[in-house]
C-alpha cells in the first residue's frame, strides 16, 4: 500500500509542476506581451512630445518674429475667417480668467 501511495504522490507531484511550469509560460508570455504594448505606447507619446514641442518653438520664433503688430495681424485675419471660434475662444478665455480671479 505504501508503493502505491508513493507512485500516486509523485505522480501528482509531476502534475503540479507541470502545471506550475505551464502557468508560468503563460504569465511570462503575458508580461513580455504587456511590456511590448507599454514600449510601443511610450515611443510614441516620445514623439508625440517632440513633435509638439516643436510646434510650440516653431510658433513662438514665428511670434517674435512677427512682433506685436505680426500679432494683432494674425488674430484679426483669424478673427475674420473663423468668427465663431473666435468668439468660443473669447467667451472661454473670459470664463477661465474670471474663474481664476474670483475672490473666495
Amino acid at each position: 500500500m505504501e508503493d502505491f501511495d508513493s507512485k500516486q504522490t509523485t505522480s501528482m507531484g509531476e502534475d503540479v509542476r507541470t502545471e506550475a511550469e505551464r502557468l508560468g509560460r503563460r504569465v511570462a508570455d503575458k508580461i513580455g506581451g504587456a511590456a511590448g504594448v507599454a514600449g510601443e505606447k511610450l515611443d510614441a507619446a516620445v514623439d508625440y512630445v517632440d513633435s509638439t514641442t516643436k510646434v510650440v518653438k516653431d510658433t513662438m520664433n514665428q511670434i517674435r518674429d512677427e512682433g506685436w503688430e505680426g500679432m494683432k495681424k494674425r488674430t484679426l485675419e483669424y478673427t475674420r475667417n473663423e468668427p465663431l471660434y473666435a468668439l468660443l475662444i473669447a467667451v472661454s478665455t473670459g470664463m477661465m480668467l474670471g474663474w481664476l480671479t474670483k475672490k473666495r
